[in-house]
């Protein structure tokens, strides 16, 4: 039997993560591999289900969130370990080889889930010194990457016009959902909502999402809130959604829900009336198709990779070319047209049933046993 570490050392939650769960259920039941898979032990309840096939070593939190001691664990005590494990294949899903891994004896497959620390136009002087960490250290890690795997054209698009990467070394292969047929009990409400889900990265443009909301129930009198689902990742972030919250006088309107388990988001799916998504970049964007694979309708801004994605099964919206009022209008009528809406539902639904995490892991497989070959 082959042997295949998977080193998500970086794996912290949201879409990397929906990937990850979906990969080890899938790829450690089709394929030929044992599978030792490294990863922080805060995310060790999101796995318990994953019981066969796959051996896991936890890392502590006190290891990821001290820079000098996960330094010394990524280069001496993993490599060590994986030393003594003798993989066929390293898989690793943050694209962020360690230093020491230059002259590793077996192959290194790195996945581009995100390209927002690349694709940016800051120069050494203009990105913080996080940024250029995050910037150099995926620049040699792509350099040093047998084969890389991007979840989009575009993305694959960024990274070889940034780094000339050759044509040889990548491959593009979609993420994909669970198409989910419980019927969920409704939630303890007494209102409707729009629904959106992703942590609170500056890129999501959670600020023009709640501007729009607030003209969107103030100019057509709706009775709807907004429910946000996601995890806080910076203080400044978080006071200019806050602040702008407080000064619109929506805090009764807008929730803000920080600690849903990825196994308990879909009944906050099946039960939304719209999914709005107003994120500026996206590589991949999965959370609209998991709102699509629940039967919910979706209005998202024209941006990134998300057309090539979604082409017309869904509403898009662009805050370059069309007025608030414009894109407010197209929200409203997502949510009383019943007409409009049983056409992206059912549009929505076909495209989920497409675009399976059974297809996209299939296509793994099928990648890794083609290198091996």
């Amino acid at each position: 039997m082959k042997k295949l570490v998977i080193f998500a050392i970086s794996n912290r939650g949201g879409g990397s993560e929906t990937f990850l769960i979906n990969f080890l259920t899938r790829f450690s039941k089709l394929s030929n591999y044992e599978i030792v898979c490294f990863l922080p032990k805060e995310r060790k309840e999101y796995y318990i289900s994953i019981n066969q096939g796959v051996r896991f070593e936890y890392i502590s939190s006190e290891i990821i969130n001290n820079p000098i001691k996960r330094l010394l664990y990524e280069n001496y005590t993993a490599k060590k370990m994986i030393n003594q494990i003798k993989p066929d294949i390293i898989f690793i899903p943050s694209e962020s080889i360690p230093f020491r891994w230059k002259n590793s004896r077996c192959k290194i497959i790195t996945n581009v889930h995100s390209t927002i620390q690349t694709s940016s136009f800051k120069n050494i002087f203009t990105r913080s010194l996080r940024e250029n960490y995050d910037y150099y250290i995926r620049k040699r890690s792509f350099k040093l990457s047998n084969y890389i795997i991007f979840v989009s054209y575009l993305s694959l698009a960024e990274i070889k016009y940034k780094f000339a990467i050759n044509d040889e070394k990548t491959a593009v292969i979609y993420h994909g959902v669970n198409v989910d047929d419980r019927q969920y009990e409704k939630l303890n409400q007494e209102y409707e909502y729009i629904l959106t889900v992703g942590d609170r990265y500056e890129h999501k443009n959670y600020v023009l999402m709640i501007k729009l909301f607030d003209k969107l129930i103030h100019k057509y009198n709706l009775n709807i809130k907004l429910i946000i689902i996601g995890k806080k990742k910076s203080n400044n972030t978080d006071n200019k959604l806050f602040d702008l919250v407080s000064k619109m006088n929506l805090a009764n309107n807008i929730l803000f829900l920080d600690n849903i388990a990825y196994s308990d988001i879909g009944k906050y799916y099946s039960n939304a009336k719209l999914y709005l998504n107003t994120s500026s970049w996206e590589s991949f964007g999965i959370t609209p198709l998991e709102a699509m694979s629940y039967k919910i309708p979706c209005v998202i801004c024209k941006a990134s990779a998300l057309v090539e994605i979604y082409s017309d099964n869904l509403v898009y919206i662009d805050s370059k070319i069309e007025s608030y009022d414009e894109m407010t209008e197209k929200i409203y009528r997502m949510c009383i047209d019943e007409s409009l809406r049983k056409e992206y539902i059912d549009r929505g639904y076909k495209f989920a049933n497409i675009m399976s995490w059974d297809n996209s892991i299939k296509k793994y497989i099928q990648f890794f046993e083609g290198i091996e070959s």
